[in-house]
């Protein structure tokens, strides 16, 4: 028996395999793309998480549909350049002090959809508390990086 050229097989499969192997594929693509379920807060609902590179790739891409974008770093140290992930947030109304948003980031990245409004955003890595403002605007996305 002559042996099958990769071009031959692949002919020979793709009437009897296509439809599960393109059900195949498409599940694999999908499983990039699934974002960490959605969670509430007061007002806010939030998403958080992009460990692993597929993750991280899926929060990326879906970053642009929240309004506001935090991203977690280490800039100093040993660990210079890693993300990071368990970081408290607290995210408080401006203008009245009103915590709307109380959550640990289980990422790097925290995307969170608010109403528009000016907030202080706080988060803490090992003890350390930096605070950021977010001026969020009606079809607006603001990226805030935190880096310790």
């Amino acid at each position: 028996m002559k042996p099958l050229s990769i071009r031959t097989l692949s002919a020979a499969l793709v009437p009897v395999a296509g439809a599960g192997l393109l059900v195949a594929l498409t599940t694999v693509a999908d499983a990039r793309t699934t974002l960490p379920p959605e969670q509430s807060s007061g007002v806010a609902h939030y998403v958080s998480g992009g460990i692993g590179a597929d993750e991280s790739s899926a929060m990326k891409q879906a970053a642009s549909r929240y309004p506001l974008e935090l991203v977690f770093a280490q800039r100093d140290g040993a660990s210079r350049g890693d993300y990071l992930a368990g970081v408290p947030v607290t995210i408080r109304d401006n203008a009245s002090g009103k915590v709307v948003l109380n959550a640990t980031a289980k990422g790097p990245y925290l995307l969170a959809n608010l109403p528009d409004g000016t907030y202080k955003v706080s988060a803490t890595v090992n003890g350390v508390s930096k605070q950021q403002l977010a001026h969020l605007a009606s079809g607006a996305h603001q990226r805030i990086v935190f880096e310790w």
